[in-house]
């Protein structure tokens, strides 16, 4: 979707490592488990980071040549976003693969709930009795703050992290 690597980075962390039998041994090291997560995450975090960037200057390079009218604001907003988005399905990855510890049903869930989510935000509005079910979905929250005409929303990429039941 809109940031697989993000997804596939949290597969790998955690299932990727179990199936390739070297997490036992990676944490048979005097490194403690929090570290290695830790580590983990600031990589994966760096990467999203950097998809983000490349966004953003995909949008510089892109707004004069096609006159799109962008705002710097807006751009950084959409990176903000999109770098938001993949955090927290990178957070769902890790969590389904430390559950499963299998590489390919772990990127399987995550980016069949990725999908599914996005298919919720984009078709359940078309019902007016079910339209209240589309903030269940990150995508409402990613597509709320309108990040490239206004810039980045705070309350937006926070309001991903609040549970909705």
């Amino acid at each position: 979707m809109r940031n697989p690597f993000s997804r596939t980075f949290g597969a790998r962390a955690t299932a990727g490592e179990e199936e390739d039998k070297t997490l036992g041994m990676l944490l048979a090291t005097p490194v403690d488990r929090i570290p290695f997560l830790l580590a983990t995450t600031v990589a994966m975090i760096v990467h999203v980071l950097t998809v983000a960037l490349l966004l953003v200057a995909g949008h510089a390079v892109a707004n004069p040549l096609g006159d799109l009218g962008i705002t710097t604001w807006g751009m950084l907003g959409a990176g903000l976003h999109t770098a938001a988005l993949g955090i927290l399905f990178w957070v769902i990855a890790v969590i389904v693969g430390s559950v499963s510890g299998s590489r390919r049903l772990t990127n399987a869930a995550t980016g069949g709930m990725a999908t599914l989510a996005f298919a919720m935000n984009s078709f359940v509005p078309l019902s007016d009795s079910l339209a209240g079910l589309a903030k269940l979905s990150p995508w409402y929250y990613f597509n709320s703050g309108d990040p490239l005409a206004k810039g980045a929303d705070p309350a937006s990429c926070s309001s991903w992290a609040r549970p909705r039941w």
